[in-house]
């Protein structure tokens, strides 16, 4: 079994039952999507090699940005975007618009083996502050799901 997680926040700083919350902008959300579509290409391909196998690509976070469907048709990483109910399959890369810094280090177009659909479940949610509705992002991956 393999697990990959991903937990990407914003700002939010609350005390609740407590507990001390200080969570930091991690911010550029193009490079979030990107590696978190790089982890299930990981996972395919050890799942590819080891077919009895299961593995797990988890993102959480408390930033709508990565949940929410953006209005936005021209985003430079469109292909990567994970909102609820979209679905990971096929070769993804970035716009031919996009800046060499922001692809530094991940120029490489990532190709899918299997279908994904992304179902976002809300985690927890704060009473207190803004950003503090935590959703997660779980996809399941088996032999037959990568190809």
């Amino acid at each position: 079994m393999r697990f990959e997680l991903k937990y990407k926040t914003r700002n939010y700083e609350a005390r609740h039952n407590d507990e001390e919350f200080r969570l930091q902008n991690h911010g550029a959300q193009d490079l979030g999507r990107y590696d978190f579509v790089k982890d299930v290409v990981r996972i395919e391909e050890f799942i590819a090699s080891n077919p009895r196998a299961i593995g797990y690509c988890v993102l959480l976070t408390n930033d709508e940005r990565y949940w929410k469907a953006s209005s936005r048709r021209n985003n430079v990483d469109a292909l990567f975007h994970l909102h609820h109910g979209r679905v990971l399959e096929g070769e993804l890369a970035w716009s031919a618009r996009t800046g060499v810094g922001t692809m530094r280090g991940r120029e490489v177009s990532l190709k899918l083996a299997g279908r994904h659909d992304i179902d976002w479940h809300d985690y927890s949610t704060l009473e207190t502050g803004k950003n503090g509705r935590f959703r997660c992002a779980i996809l399941k991956i088996v032999a037959n799901a990568a190809g």
